[in-house]
């Protein structure tokens, strides 16, 4: 009921649940009417993390209204009233997560980042990447936790080739979801089909070592991660990293059709299995194998030489979109080509074909191991003849018939 005599070293002192203990005091210049004592808790690096703060203990010093009756902590800490919260407290309790988490990105050219064409997953590698989020001690192993919200998407890009002149930077509306593994060594990211169709959409994105492509980078700027309590990351991740393409399988040709048809005007009524002249057409269709679509390249062909020598180049048709695979083109027999009992293809190339994921194409099946489908007008074999006979009679008075 009396005032407080201004005594030196006046204070409150609070043992926090956390181990901290923090002294209250008036404010400079308070009168006896004062009674009131406070401070900041200024909570630091390293202190310890709890999820309900509380007060486990206090003690007064030099405390004494002008009657000269001391003040103490004869009260109990439970017989005070629950302490009223305020500011960005709720009635719930204070919770202090005062750790920076360690979490870093980490790929090596031993352990290197991940990204499937096919279905747009970007597996991470890292470590410490499960302390943005707190498991639970019986979690199974293989238990994952969504972190979506806790990473700058901002702070990392895709560096096509790693040499920074073609990068797409990435943004939390291009990742639909990412996940961390409870051993915190992988970080599973999920991109948006919008996302993987601009990577597609990279100048010579993709490649691999293996195909004779170069790899790409993924970059990462500070500033990465934060825990669920705001704290930024104490690790730092590699700036440049690669990231190695699940998809290494180069297209290949896994089938050949040919298909003849007399279309010549010379002669008619020949039935299937006759020999093809001049003004007839063979139709060659070479169709490639590949998990992943095709990219749009110009020039993209395939080339056939026949064991007549004649060449044939085959194309996609007109408007073909990535998962077009088949090759086509015409041979109209001409007069004076190299005539054949059993026509078949010595060899053939394939010229700026590459996948989506920079795998590029080659002759790596051996033209041996092709057996060509027959339609059309041709039965077992072909056989060409394009040189119109030169017979003639000639009788004349010198040499009658």
């Amino acid at each position: 009921l009396n005032d407080l005599q201004d005594n030196d070293d006046m204070n409150v002192k609070l043992t926090l649940s956390n181990g901290e203990i923090i002294t209250l005091v008036r404010p400079e210049g308070a009168l006896g009417g004062s009674k009131v004592f406070s401070t900041d808790y200024v909570i630091e690096d390293g202190a310890e993390d709890v999820e309900d703060l509380t007060i486990t203990a206090y003690s007064v010093q030099n405390i004494v209204d002008v009657s000269g009756n001391e003040a103490t902590n004869s009260k109990s800490i439970n017989q005070i009233l629950p302490p009223k919260f305020s500011g960005m407290l709720s009635d719930g309790g204070i919770s202090i997560d005062a750790t920076a988490p360690t979490a870093q990105l980490l790929g090596t050219d031993v352990n290197p980042h991940t990204y499937s064409v096919s279905d747009g997953e970007l597996i991470l590698q890292g470590e410490g990447l499960n302390t943005l989020v707190r498991f639970a001690d019986d979690d199974p192993d293989d238990a994952t936790l969504d972190v979506k919200g806790l990473v700058d998407w901002t702070k990392i890009s895709w560096d096509v080739d790693g040499l920074g002149s073609t990068v797409l930077d990435l943004s939390a509306e291009l990742v639909q979801s990412a996940v961390v593994n409870k051993a915190g060594d992988e970080l599973t990211v999920q991109l948006t089909d919008a996302a993987r169709d601009d990577l597609i959409s990279l100048d010579d994105f993709g490649g691999t070592t293996g195909s004779g492509g170069a790899q790409d980078n993924i970059n990462v700027s500070a500033g990465l991660f934060v825990d669920e309590a705001g704290n930024a990351s104490s690790a730092a991740s590699t700036a440049a990293s690669v990231v190695a393409l699940e998809d290494t399988d180069s297209p290949e040709v896994s089938s050949l059709e040919v298909t003849g048809s007399f279309t010549s005007a010379q002669i008619s009524g020949r039935e299937a299995g006759a020999t093809f002249i001049a003004g007839d057409t063979l139709e060659f269709a070479v169709t490639l194998d590949d998990a992943n679509d095709l990219r749009d390249e110009e020039d993209m062909s395939i080339t056939l030489t026949l064991s007549n020598s004649e060449v044939v180049t085959l194309s996609r048709p007109a408007g073909a979109i990535g998962s077009d695979k088949t090759f086509s083109g015409s041979y109209v027999i001409t007069e004076g080509d190299s005539d054949t009992d059993d026509l078949y293809i010595r060899s053939y190339t394939v010229e700026n074909v590459v996948d989506v994921s920079g795998n590029v194409a080659g002759n790596t099946v051996s033209i041996d191991s092709i057996i060509p489908t027959l339609s059309g007008q041709i039965s077992d074999t072909v056989s060409i003849d394009a040189n119109a006979p030169n017979a003639a009679i000639l009788g004349g008075d010198a040499d009658p018939h």
